[in-house]
């Protein structure tokens, strides 16, 4: 694993990796940054988590890469926490999750509840909305929308976008900024669903499996597939 010093150090070996889990935890597949860094002065690194330092702080990064547009989407894909996939292999999970389908098939075939439907076409409707809109629109349970929101993350179908501060009625800011969803279409060009287009399920997920192995030697066959397929 490369020494992550600062965001731009984070940066090239996200991008050279091509996908990672975030929050700092490897989940048996591959992690950029390690939580453990926090402990480690060994490292020689300024890396620690939760101080807000938008240059070393990989909680901040999170929202970084998204603001900065460098070709990273960040949401929870993985065993429904948080990782990173960035638009060279975007087109592989793609092809591997979505299998050509759109939200439309995928909910005909039974992927997909009506809740994440509705959340889904809200989503749709409005371009881009905060978890705060979304609750208040829907009228549903926090439990209810964040369990569509991981299926709609995990199927490929909507990711993070951003965040955005709750406001009250007074103008005072309200709790901790919410994460910001769209749909994958709005979040990406076109010419990333033409290269998923362009590869079968099993050629997607062969390329994904040879770069895990890459990454992680160790990562148990069963633990990759379900990294790839959600």
């Amino acid at each position: 694993m490369a020494i992550i010093r600062h965001y731009e150090d984070f940066v090239t070996a996200l991008q050279a990796a091509g996908f990672s889990m975030a929050g700092g935890h490897a989940a048996g597949i591959y992690s950029v940054v390690g939580f453990s860094w926090n402990e480690a002065p060994c490292c020689e690194t300024a890396v620690r988590w939760h101080t807000g330092d938008p240059d070393t702080d990989p909680w901040v990064w999170r929202m970084r890469l998204l603001a900065e547009k460098r070709g990273v989407a960040y949401g929870k894909f993985f065993f429904g926490k948080g990782g990173y996939i960035t638009r060279d292999w975007y087109p592989c999970f793609l092809a591997a999750r979505r299998g050509g389908m759109d939200f439309a098939a995928a909910y005909q075939a039974g992927r997909f509840s009506q809740t994440s439907r509705q959340v889904y076409r809200l989503i749709q409707e409005h371009g881009q909305v905060p978890l705060h809109e979304i609750r208040r629109l829907t009228g549903l349970a926090g439990p209810v929308i964040e369990r569509a929101l991981i299926d709609l993350q995990m199927g490929l179908f909507v990711t993070i976008c951003g965040e955005q501060q709750n406001i009250a009625p007074s103008g005072a800011a309200r709790g901790w900024p919410s994460t910001v969803l769209c749909t994958t279409e709005a979040f990406w060009d076109e010419a990333v669903f033409a290269e998923a287009a362009a590869m079968t399920r099993e050629q997607a997920a062969g390329q994904i499996t040879e770069q895990v192995r890459a990454l992680n030697p160790a990562a148990p066959a069963a633990r990759i597939t379900r990294f790839i397929h959600g």
